[in-house]
């Protein structure tokens, strides 16, 4: 069955893009251009952003996590910056 891009909701369109190869996902995006269909566009563009977003978030996270004692053990470190005395 083809998906929707017209009645989906936000919800399903963001799954489906989350789960769907982008080239489907830009020939969509063409196909609906043409067409004329630029609300399905604008959904479209902002579900990549919003996905993208999570992306970062995810990166960014796990980067806190691993640098979360950092600084605190002077042993990782190659040259330790004491703290204020």
């Amino acid at each position: 069955m083809t998906f929707n891009y017209k009645s989906s909701t936000d919800y399903e369109l963001l799954q489906h893009i989350s789960t769907t190869p982008s080239s489907t996902i830009s020939v969509a995006k063409a196909y609906h251009t043409e067409a004329g269909n630029m609300d399905v566009v604008d959904r479209i563009n902002t579900c990549r952003k919003v996905l993208k977003q999570r992306r970062i978030l995810e990166q960014l996270e796990k980067l806190r996590l691993e640098t979360l004692n950092y600084g605190t053990i002077p042993e990782q470190c190659s040259t330790f910056v004491a703290g204020p005395e």
